[in-house]
C-alpha cells in the first residue's frame, strides 16, 4: 500500500475523532454559560406565549361560543385551554391539572402557577360582553414532578422548552437562580444543574453530517483495500482489513456517544436499555450485532476461498482445529443466550409473549436484535460445520463429541443456567453434521428448508430457556426482597402513608372548622378521614380514631380514657420521628403491630383540637387491591403483596396473612414433611417458598404457571423466526429471479406449499384473535354498562333529593363510598357544569393527577345532546382506561341533575390477559399445524414431482441406438397426458430411428449400387463380344446347334446381368425427388394405360375422380406405380391368368386413396417386413429395387404406402396422398 493511502487513512480517522470534542468545545464556548443557556430557554418560552395569545384572540373572535363549536376548532390548539364566562367554565379540552377561577381572576396576562405537582405558564386573554367577561386561558406546562413514581405516573418536562431534566424552577429569587423574563418581567426563576448544556439542533446537524461524512470515507477506503486484497487472491489479510474496518468504526462511534448523544431518539435512551460501555443503548446493540452479521457473511462468502491459500490453517492437524471450532460453536450458543438475557434483564420491559402485547417500535427493535442474533448464531455454526466437512475431521468430532457430553451431563448435574442451552446446541450440532446439511445450501431445496427451520426451533428454543430462566432468577429475586421486607417489623410504606395523611387531614379546612366549631356534630369527622385519607391501604389495619378538644381532653371518654399528654407519655417509647408518629411492636402472642399518629388541628392559628389515629393489622389481611395509581415504585412490597399470598410466623404462631390460602394448616403440613429444608415445596395447585428460621418465618405461595414457563414462548419466537426465514429467502429468489436464476420445480413446489400453509393460518389466526378481541370487548363493555344502570339506580335511590354544587358533599360522598365498596369499584359524581361534586378516591384527586372537571366529551354528549350515557376512552399518565359517563335525572322533573363516571381502571388490562390468553393457544396451534404441514409438504412434493422424476430418469437414459421403454402410467390426469406425450415421442424417436436406419442403409445401398454396376458393366462388354463372335462363327457350321444353344443362353444371362447392372446404375444415379404440383389423375390415366394392352395380364382400371392436385415428384409416383403395376402382373399363379384391378377414389375430403391389387399367389409372412428393402427380391431376374422407391416417392409426397396380402389370394398396395384444394 502506497504512503498516500495512509496519509489518506490518517487524516479520515483524525478527523473522525477529532468533530466531536470540536463540536463540545464549540457548545462549551458558546451555549454551557448560565447565561446563554437562559436566553435559550427564554426564547422558547417566549414564542411558545405569542403562540398561545394569538389562539386565545382568534378564540375570543368567534361569534358562537357553544360547545359543539369549540369542541371543533380543540384540535387546532397547541395546549391545553379553559374558557370562563365570568366565573363559570364552559369549556375545557382536558382532564389534566387546571386552573379554577380564583387563580384566573384579576391575574396578569401572563404568570408562572404552580400546584403540588405541576408547574405552568398561564397565558390569559380577556374580552369584556355585554353580560360578562370572556377569560381564555392557555396552559403550558413546564414540569410534572408527583410525590407518587410507578410505572403509570412518571416526572416529566416540557421538551419544547427543555433539553434535559438537569433543572430546578422556583416562583420566587434565590441564589444562583436566573429570572427566565417575558415582556421584561420575570416569570419565574431557574437554576441549571451541572452538565445541562443548550445544543442547537443546527450544531447537532452539522455534527451528524460531518461524522456521517468521516465514517463514509473511512468504510469507502477500507471497502476500496479490502476487494485490492480479495482481488490479489488475499482473502485472509481481506477479512483481517474488514474486521479492522468494522472494529475501528464501532470504536470511533462508541467513543463519541454517536448517534445516541445527538439524536433525541428512544432508541438510543440508556433509560430504556443499557446493559454495558459497549451497548449504551438499544440501538447501539442493534447497530453491534448488524457489524457482526455483516462480517460473518462476508466470511462465509470467502471461506472457501481463504481455506484453500491459507497455509497456517493447513498446518494445523485436525484435532486442534476440530476442537477449536467446536468451542466456538458453544460459543455461539453462549452469545445468544447472554445477549438475550442481557436484553432482558436490562430493558424497561422483558421480551416474554405477555409483555409484548402493547407492542410498540423498540419492541419491535428488540424482536429485530433477536431476529438477527439468530442469523448470527446460524451464520456462526453453518461456517463452522463447513470447515470441520471440509477438512473431513470426522474422528475429531466424534472425540470432541464424547468430551462434550460428559460435560453436558455434569451440567446437568450441577443445575448450570447453561446446561439447557448446551444441550440444544449440541443436538443441533450432531444433526447438522450428520446430515451434511451446511453443504446443502447452494441450490434452495427441501434439506435447505428443513436446515433453516430446524435453526429456528433452535433459536426459538433458547428463547424459551432463557425467558424460563430469566422469569425464575426474577421471581427468586421477588421474592426474596419481599421476605425481607416482610422479616422487618416496620411497615414503611403505611408509615409514609401515615404522615401524608397526617398532613392533609391538618390542612383540611372542613375538618378544622368543625374541630373549631364548639356546636358541630364530630362523627362526621371521623366518616371523612376514614373515607377520604385512610385509603384501601389501611384496610389491612383495624382504625379507630379518637377527637379531641384544645385542651387534649377526648369528646368520648368512653372510647379513650387517655388524655393526649398521657398517650404521649405512655407511649413515648416507641416513637419513631418527631412528627408524634408511634410504632407498638409487642413480643406477646396474638398482640398485633399497632401505629399511633396525633395529629394537632389548628384554626386560625389556634389549636382547635388533636385526631388520633390508632391502627392495629389485622391477623388475616383482606384480599383489597390497591390503586395502581397510588402505588408507590419506592415501596414495591405493596405490588408484590397483592400478586402473592403470604404468611408470616413467629415461633411456629402466625402473625399475618394474606391471601385465600390458610397459612397454619400449611405451616403444619411443611413442619410434619421438614419441607423448611428445602425452602420449597409444591401443594395444592402453589408453589411455596420458606424464608428465614423458626424465631421468624416467612411462607410465601405462588400459584403455579406464574413462573412463565409457557410453550406459548417458544411458539411465538420460531414463528417469528420462520417469518425472517421466508422474508430472506423471497428476497433472495426475487434476486435471483431478476439475474434469471431459475430454481427448479421441487423448490417452487416447495415455496408455493409453505406459502399455501403460512398465509391462510396466519389470516385465520389474526381474524380469529381479532374477532375474538371485538367479542371480549364487547361483552366487558355490556358488563360495565350493566354494572353502571345497576349503581345508577342506587345513587338514584340513596341520593332522591336535590343534587347541587352545594348540596353536603360529605354526606354525597359517604354515600358514593359505600356504593363504591360494595362494587369494587370507584364511583366520581360531577355537577352539570362539569365540577366534581363527590367521589368515593378523593387521593387520586388530591394528587393532582387529574383535574376535578368532568371530560368535555361527556358533558357534550349528556348534558348537551341528551345521551344516556357514553363510554370513554382516558388516560391518567401512562395508564389507559374506560370510563362510562352516566346521567342521573331528578324523580321531580326528569331533568338530568348531576353526572355520574364510573372509571373501570382494570378493563384494558382485563381485555389484554383475555386476548394474550387466546393468541397463545392459537400460536401454539398454529405453530403445531405448520411443523406439522410442513413435513407433510415435503411428501407431498416429493408426490407432485416423483412423475417428474420418472420421466427425467427415462429421458436420461433416452438412446438413439438402442430401444427405449415407455413409461406406464394408468392415470389420465395432466401427468398421464405429458407422459402419454413421452411415449408419443418415444415412437416417433423409434420411427426416426427405423427411419435414419433405412435411409442409412439406402445410402449403402445406393453405393453398393454404384459399384456394383461399375464392376458387373466393365467385364460384360467383352464378354458379350467375345460370345457374339463366337456366335458369328458357329453360326454356319453344322453340327454345332448344341454350341449355339449354349452361347445363346450366355448371350441371354449376359443382358440379364446387364439389366441388373443398368438398374443398380439408375438407382444409385436417381435424382432428388422435385416437388411440384401436378395432377395425379392424369398421371395415373397415362401409366396405366401403357399396360392396358399387355401381353401378360390384363389391368382392369376405375376412377371416381376427374382430378386429382398432389405436390410430389410426378416421374417417381408414375415409376412407383409402375414398379407396382409390374410386380402384380409377375406376381400370378401358374394356371391362373393375371388380373390387376386399379382403382382410385377419395379417401376423405383431404385425402386420395389409389388401390392396386392383383391376384398373385401374396407375399409370405417371412418377407413382409423386407419388401421396402432396397434389393430385396423374390425374382431371379430382379433388382430388389422397384418397391424401395415407390415407398421413397409416395413417402416424398408426404402420402403412406403398405399392402395387405392374403396367401394364393393376392395382395392389395394401398397409396394415399393429400390432395390440394386449389
Amino acid at each position: 500500500m502506497s504512503k498516500r493511502n495512509f496519509l489518506l487513512a490518517g487524516i479520515l480517522v483524525t478527523g473522525l475523532f477529532f468533530t466531536p470534542y470540536a463540536v463540545q468545545f464549540f457548545v462549551h464556548k458558546y451555549f454551557a454559560q448560565d447565561q446563554r443557556t437562559t436566553e435559550y430557554v427564554t426564547n422558547r418560552i417566549s414564542g411558545l406565549i405569542q403562540q398561545c395569545e394569538r389562539e386565545n384572540e382568534a378564540l375570543l373572535n368567534m361569534e358562537d361560543f357553544s360547545l359543539s363549536k369549540l369542541r371543533s376548532q380543540s384540535k387546532r390548539w397547541s395546549f391545553d385551554k379553559i374558557v370562563y364566562e365570568g366565573s363559570l367554565p364552559v369549556y375545557w379540552t382536558s382532564r389534566d391539572v387546571l386552573p379554577g377561577y380564583r387563580t384566573v381572576k384579576g391575574a396578569k396576562h401572563t404568570f408562572y402557577y404552580e400546584t403540588s405537582s405541576w408547574k405552568f405558564i398561564l397565558v390569559i386573554n380577556r374580552s369584556q360582553t355585554d353580560e360578562n367577561e370572556l377569560s381564555v386561558v392557555s396552559v403550558i406546562p413546564l414540569s410534572f414532578e408527583p410525590p407518587i413514581i410507578n410505572e403509570f405516573i412518571k416526572p416529566e418536562f416540557n421538551k419544547q422548552i427543555f433539553d434535559f431534566s438537569l433543572f430546578d424552577i422556583k416562583k420566587e429569587q434565590q441564589e444562583n437562580y436566573q429570572a427566565i423574563l417575558y415582556n421584561d418581567e420575570p416569570l419565574f426563576y431557574i437554576y441549571f444543574n451541572q452538565g445541562y448544556h443548550v445544543r442547537p439542533v443546527w450544531v447537532n446537524g452539522l455534527y451528524i453530517a460531518l461524522t456521517i461524512c468521516f465514517l463514509a470515507g473511512l468504510i469507502w477506503y477500507f471497502r476500496n483495500t479490502t476487494l485490492h486484497f480479495i482481488r490479489s487472491k488475499k482473502s485472509g489479510l481481506a477479512l483481517l482489513w474488514l474486521a479492522g474496518l468494522l472494529g475501528l468504526s464501532r470504536f470511533a462511534m462508541i467513543t463519541m456517544g454517536f448517534p445516541g448523544e445527538y439524536l433525541p431518539w428512544s432508541l438510543f435512551d440508556a433509560k430504556i436499555y443499557a446493559s454495558s460501555d459497549l451497548n449504551p443503548s438499544l440501538g447501539d446493540l442493534l447497530i453491534n450485532i448488524t457489524v457482526g452479521m455483516i462480517y460473518l457473511v462476508v466470511l462465509n462468502r470467502y471461506l472457501s476461498s481463504f481455506l484453500n491459500r491459507s497455509k497456517w490453517m493447513n498446518r494445523i492437524s485436525n484435532d486442534i482445529a476440530g476442537w477449536s471450532m467446536i468451542l466456538l460453536s458453544f460459543g455461539s450458543s453462549w452469545l445468544f443466550w447472554q445477549i438475550f438475557y442481557a436484553l432482558n434483564q436490562h430493558s424497561s420491559w422483558s421480551y416474554d409473549i405477555f409483555d409484548l402485547y402493547d407492542i410498540n417500535y423498540l419492541k419491535v427493535i428488540g424482536l429485530l436484535i433477536v431476529l438477527i442474533m439468530s442469523a448470527i448464531y446460524f451464520i456462526v455454526n453453518h461456517i463452522l460445520v463447513r470447515m470441520l466437512l471440509l477438512r473431513k475431521m470426522r474422528f475429531s468430532f466424534i472425540v470432541s463429541s464424547i468430551v462434550l457430553s460428559v460435560l453436558v451431563i455434569i451440567s446437568l448435574i450441577a443445575q448450570n443456567e447453561l446446561t439447557w442451552i448446551w444441550l440444544i446446541h449440541y443436538c443441533f450440532l450432531i444433526l447438522i453434521l450428520y446430515l451434511k446439511l451446511p453443504q446443502k445450501t447452494t441450490v434452495i431445496q427441501y434439506s435447505t428448508f428443513f436446515y433453516f427451520i430446524i435453526t429456528a426451533l433452535t433459536c426459538a428454543s433458547f428463547t424459551y430457556v432463557v425467558l424460563t430462566q430469566f422469569k425464575l432468577n426474577k421471581l427468586d429475586t421477588k421474592l426474596s426482597r419481599m421476605a425481607d421486607q416482610l422479616m422487618v417489623d416496620n411497615d414503611f410504606y403505611a408509615e409514609y402513608l401515615i404522615e401524608e395523611s397526617a398532613a392533609r387531614i391538618s390542612n383540611d379546612v372542613f375538618i378544622q372548622n368543625r374541630m373549631f366549631s364548639p356546636y358541630a356534630g364530630k362523627d362526621i369527622i371521623i366518616e371523612k378521614v376514614k373515607r377520604v385519607y385512610l385509603g384501601p391501604y389501611f384496610e389491612r389495619y383495624d382504625i379507630s380514631i379518637v377527637l379531641y378538644n384544645a385542651n387534649g381532653i377526648p369528646y368520648l371518654e368512653r372510647n379513650a380514657p387517655l388524655s393526649v399528654e398521657e398517650v404521649k407519655e405512655i407511649f413515648d417509647p416507641y416513637r419513631i420521628n418527631e412528627e408524634g408518629l408511634y410504632f407498638i411492636n409487642s413480643d406477646q402472642i396474638n398482640v398485633p403491630k399497632r401505629y399511633l399518629k396525633i395529629i394537632e388541628i389548628k384554626r386560625y392559628k389556634q389549636t382547635a383540637g388533636y385526631i388520633l389515629l390508632d391502627l392495629r393489622q389485622k391477623k388475616v389481611i383482606p384480599n383489597t387491591l390497591y390503586p395502581l395509581l397510588l402505588a408507590d415504585a419506592r415501596f414495591p412490597l405493596l405490588m408484590e403483596q397483592t400478586e402473592y399470598a403470604y404468611g408470616v410466623f413467629s415461633n411456629g404462631i402466625m402473625v399475618s396473612s394474606f391471601g385465600p390460602l390458610s397459612y397454619t394448616n400449611i405451616y403444619e403440613y411443611a413442619a410434619d414433611r421438614d419441607f423448611f429444608n428445602k425452602n420449597s415445596w409444591s401443594s395444592d395447585g402453589y408453589d411455596h417458598h420458606a424464608f428465614g428460621d423458626e424465631e421468624r418465618r416467612i411462607i410465601i405461595s405462588v400459584k403455579k404457571g406464574q413462573e412463565g414457563q409457557d410453550i406459548s414462548n417458544l411458539s411465538f419466537y420460531f414463528l417469528w423466526f420462520s417469518l425472517g426465514i421466508l422474508v430472506v429467502i423471497t428476497f433472495y429468489l426475487a434476486l435471483g429471479y431478476r439475474k434469471g436464476r431459475q430454481n427448479n420445480l421441487s423448490t417452487r413446489i416447495q415455496i408455493y406449499l409453505n406459502l399455501a400453509f403460512f398465509i391462510p393460518l396466519a389470516i385465520i389466526t389474526i381474524s380469529s384473535i381479532s374477532l375474538i378481541s371485538k367479542i371480549y370487548r364487547e361483552n366487558l363493555e355490556k358488563e360495565y354498562i350493566e354494572k353502571t344502570f345497576g349503581l345508577h339506580d342506587k345513587i338514584s335511590d340513596a341520593l332522591s333529593i336535590p343534587i347541587s354544587e352545594d348540596m353536603e358533599q360529605e354526606y354525597i360522598s359517604n354515600e358514593l363510598v359505600k356504593m363504591a365498596r360494595f362494587a369494587e369499584t370507584d364511583i366520581n359524581m360531577f355537577s352539570m357544569s362539569g365540577k366534581l361534586i363527590a367521589t368515593s378516591q378523593q387521593a387520586i384527586f388530591q394528587s393532582d393527577f387529574i383535574s376535578d372537571f368532568i371530560a368535555p366529551e361527556a358533558l357534550y354528549h349528556i348534558r348537551d345532546q341528551q345521551a344516556r350515557y357514553i363510554i370513554l376512552e382516558e388516560s391518567i399518565g401512562k395508564l389507559s382506561f374506560k370510563n362510562i359517563y352516566m346521567g342521573i335525572k331528578s324523580f321531580e322533573t326528569g331533568n338530568i341533575v348531576a353526572i355520574i363516571s364510573i372509571p373501570f381502571f382494570k378493563a384494558e388490562e382485563e381485555l389484554s390477559r383475555q386476548v394474550i390468553n387466546i393468541l397463545t393457544r392459537e400460536l401454539n396451534i398454529f405453530t403445531s399445524l405448520f411443523l406439522v404441514l410442513f413435513f407433510i409438504s415435503y411428501f407431498l412434493s416429493r408426490a407432485l414431482t416423483s412423475p417428474l422424476r420418472l420421466i427425467g430418469d427415462k429421458m436420461r437414459k433416452l438412446s438413439f441406438s438402442s430401444a427405449n421403454e415407455p413409461i406406464d402410467w394408468k392415470s389420465d390426469d395432466e401427468i398421464g397426458k405429458l407422459i402419454m406425450t413421452y411415449n408419443s415421442m418415444l415412437r416417433n424417436l423409434e420411427d426416426s430411428r427405423k427411419a435414419l436406419a433405412k435411409s442409412e442403409k439406402e445410402s449403402a445401398w445406393r453405393e453398393m449400387a454404384r459399384q456394383v454396376a461399375h464392376e458387373i458393366k466393365n467385364p460384360l462388354t467383352p464378354m458379350k463380344l467375345t460370345l457374339q463372335h463366337l456366335q458369328r462363327i458357329v453360326m454356319d457350321r453344322e453340327g454345332s446347334d448344341n454350341l449355339k444353344e449354349q452361347i445363346n443362353a450366355l448371350l441371354q444371362q449376359v443382358d440379364t446381368l446387364s439389366d441388373i447392372a443398368s438398374s443398380f446404375s439408375a438407382f444409385a444415379k436417381m435424382p432428388a425427388p422435385v416437388t411440384d404440383s401436378f395432377d395425379f389423375k392424369a398421371m395415373l390415366d397415362a401409366t396405366v394405360t401403357t399396360y392396358r394392352k399387355n401381353e401378360i395380364g390384363q389391368v382392369v382400371y376405375q376412377s371416381e375422380m376427374d382430378k386429382a392436385m398432389v405436390n410430389g415428384d410426378e416421374k417417381w409416383l408414375s415409376r412407383a406405380i409402375s414398379n407396382i403395376i409390374i410386380n402384380g402382373l409377375q406376381a400370378a399363379q401358374d394356371n391362373i391368368h393375371p388380373l390387376l384391378e386399379v382403382n382410385l377414389k377419395h379417401h376423405n375430403e383431404r385425402t386420395l386413396r389409389l388401390t392396386i391389387r392383383d391376384n398373385g399367389t401374396g407375399i409370405p409372412e417371412e418377407i413382409q417386413e423386407k419388401i421396402f428393402t432396397p434389393n430385396f427380391s423374390t425374382k431371379s431376374s430382379g433388382s430388389g429395387l422397384g418397391l424401395a422407391i415407390a415407398k421413397k416417392a409416395v413417402v416424398h409426397a408426404g402420402g403412406k404406402i403398405w399392402f395387405e396380402t392374403t396367401k394364393d389370394r393376392g395382395t392389395v398396395f394401398y397409396i394415399e396422398l393429400p390432395l390440394l384444394h386449389v
